[in-house]
């Protein structure tokens, strides 16, 4: 076992490795166990992110290419001729015409879309981009208010979780369950029917209900304490955009066992 561990060590880190040992209580095979989990529910998530990324990206720059012919600008709304844009997303825009160049791809708004990352389309929703806001909205007819708020503090998190993902952190103490309602939450403001369609081929749900068989997992009453307390709160955002509310019973059935202990 000595051996073992030590191998495992070696190979995924010692850091890495220890807040699921320390979960576990020093239970090697059953921290070895939620590791594993963790990445099946890491990767199912790319899935749906990159539907609603997808979507998203797509939504805001149909709002401003409208917005843009609207005022009668010149050029697209991508050369920012009047400088509405951060000087960031400036820049980020201007790497992205590099990268389209040096593909040889050519340079329509639909490829450079493409390129952009999912944090150029979450700060556009930031308190600096507020002057936007006004014609970005009608991008998201089934949000229950008007307020840039709604829209931004979800895409915030995911965003956040998104990069959690690409640097292969662990997501089991950052709520998947309530970041998942997240993005069905910003999915159903786009469009009512894409939370089903985007539910149709996730495996994250049934890899958040897979938990309760996970070994090591009975020190977490303080984090679930906090995942009901969050999920509280989007449930009854879900509900106002129209969305079925799930009762304290489908609560426990689809997250009641999620392991993890509201950590960073």
């Amino acid at each position: 076992m000595i051996e073992e561990r030590s191998r495992l060590e070696r190979l995924f880190g010692l850091e890495r490795l220890q807040p699921y040992v320390a979960h576990c209580g020093d239970d090697l095979p059953a921290a070895m166990e939620m590791y594993q989990w963790n990445g099946a529910v890491a990767a199912a998530f790319w899935g749906p992110i990159g539907h609603l990324e997808v979507a998203l990206r797509n939504t805001v720059a149909r709002q401003l290419a409208s917005r843009h012919l609207r005022l009668g600008r010149a050029l697209t709304w991508l050369d920012d001729p009047c400088r509405e844009l951060s000087p960031r997303a400036r820049e980020v825009i201007a790497m992205a015409r590099r990268r389209v160049r040096q593909k040889g791809k050519p340079m329509t708004e639909g490829q450079m879309i493409s390129e952009l990352s999912f944090g150029f389309w979450r700060f556009l929703f930031a308190r600096r981009s507020t002057g936007l806001w006004p014609d970005l909205t009608a991008g998201f007819p089934n949000a229950p208010d008007r307020r840039r708020e709604t829209v931004e503090e979800p895409i915030a998190r995911l965003h956040d979780f998104r990069n959690r993902l690409a640097h292969h952190q662990r997501i089991w103490n950052r709520l998947p369950g309530a970041r998942y309602a997240d993005l069905m939450l910003v999915a159903g403001f786009i469009d009512a029917e894409l939370p089903a369609w985007i539910e149709r081929t996730s495996a994250v749900p049934a890899l958040l209900r897979q938990s309760s068989q996970l070994r090591g997992t009975k020190r977490r009453g303080r984090c679930l304490r906090l995942l009901r307390k969050e999920w509280s709160s989007l449930d009854a955002r879900l509900e106002c955009a129209g969305a079925r509310r799930l009762s304290p019973a489908e609560f426990d059935k689809h997250f009641g066992d999620l392991p993890t202990d509201g950590e960073g």
